[in-house]
């Protein structure tokens, strides 16, 4: 599998309907699966009620499911119980995040030259580095599931290649060159101080016009990392605020 059909079929796989639930890798989730998803896994038993009302043509990914299962032929297909995946195929055995990360090559913490399909890792999280400044991850956080990411949305601590995927092309895209916002920003304000935090929030993954203007869907976006960070949910932009966008557009 070359690197491209990799981020095809991550991808295809982030466009699918899918939930974020441990030791998912793209089982879709029939009455019988959910119970023994729930009965493996005490994160998934704490979320019984939410697991159990999801539809039979949901796909259960956590974060290394999703790589594995797409290396493992992962297609999105609801007549096959796994997606169209075949069960450690390729000679990838069913390992966690850290296991993938360890039988990876090439490993460095320099983040500055990453080639798409490139696997990135930080202890307890994975996900898979597209192009442009995008990742594909499987998380609780967003849309609680396969979805597609700001690069810049975690703080992951190194980039690595897969030893089953074919590595073709390096990423050319130049550095964003955010620029840090200073505060006080609430609805309302305008200049660039805004239009800078638009920028740095559609880094994180929202989708802003920069117009350096704080309307409503700022605040919202604003509101959102704030949650994420698990501060106070008020979509002022402050020191605490400025705080934590610096640690994560770093």
């Amino acid at each position: 599998m070359t690197n491209k059909e990799f981020i095809k079929a991550l991808e295809k796989a982030c466009a699918c309907k899918t939930y974020y639930i441990k030791g998912g890798f793209g089982q879709r989730l029939t009455e019988d699966r959910k119970k023994k998803l729930i009965s493996q896994y005490k994160y998934n038993k704490d979320r019984e009620k939410k697991i159990m009302a999801l539809d039979q043509y949901t796909f259960a990914f956590d974060c290394c499911g999703l790589v594995k299962g797409c290396i493992w032929n992962f297609m999105g297909d609801v007549t096959k119980i796994y997606g169209g995946a075949s069960y450690e195929a390729c000679g990838l055995k069913d390992v966690n995040e850290k296991g993938l990360f360890d039988l990876c090559k090439n490993i460095s913490d320099d983040m500055t030259n990453i080639i798409p399909g490139e696997f990135l890792y930080m202890p307890g999280h994975c996900g898979v580095y597209l192009g442009d400044g995008k990742v594909a991850e499987s998380t609780p956080s967003g849309k609680c599931g396969a979805q597609i990411t700001s690069f810049n949305r975690v703080k992951w601590k190194a980039h690595a290649m897969l030893p089953f995927i074919n590595y073709e092309e390096k990423d050319t895209k130049p550095a964003l060159n955010l620029v840090l916002p200073a505060y006080y920003l609430r609805e309302g304000s305008r200049g660039m101080n805004v239009y800078n935090l638009q920028r740095c929030l559609n880094s994180l993954g929202a989708n802003l016009v920069t117009d350096g203007m704080f309307g409503p869907l700022t605040k919202k976006a604003l509101i959102n990392f704030q949650k994420e960070c698990h501060i106070a949910q008020d979509g002022v932009y402050g020191p605490i605020t400025q705080r934590e966008l610096r640690e994560a557009i770093k």
